[in-house]
């Protein structure tokens, strides 16, 4: 099985952050263990420059299958790493921004943007 949150460090330093599949039930303890695995790149990268990070977030492979509480998962997170993070950049699906903009009103995040395209949210992500 896929894990349904994916981490990397792109050569530019931005967290990029892919959601695959669904955020169903089944995916619940996994998903859990992945947040925990990114909230600690992106605090790794903020005490390692200095600096807060920059994150795209990819929606590319979601099917917008969700579960109220991977969901809530995912409002935790948002929430969590507020004060390390500059701004992100979220790009996908039509069923992602729905979504995406229920997680970043429930929690509070005003830097997050969506684009319909990944090289509109490089752009933004890679602005001032």
């Amino acid at each position: 099985m896929n894990e349904p949150l994916q981490i990397a460090v792109e050569s530019k330093g931005h967290v990029l952050l892919k959601v695959c599949g669904s955020l169903t039930k089944e995916h619940v303890d996994s998903l859990k263990g992945t947040i925990a695995a990114a909230e600690g790149v992106i605090k790794e990268r903020f005490a390692k420059t200095g600096k807060k990070v920059k994150v795209l977030l990819d929606f590319s492979e979601f099917d917008g299958t969700y579960d109220v509480e991977a969901m809530q998962l995912m409002i935790d997170f948002a929430k969590s790493n507020s004060e390390f993070v500059e701004k992100t950049a979220a790009f996908g699906t039509r069923s992602f921004q729905m979504v995406g903009e229920v997680i970043a009103t429930l929690a509070g995040r005003k830097n997050i943007t969506f684009f319909p395209t990944q090289e509109e949210a490089l752009k933004s992500i890679d602005s001032a």
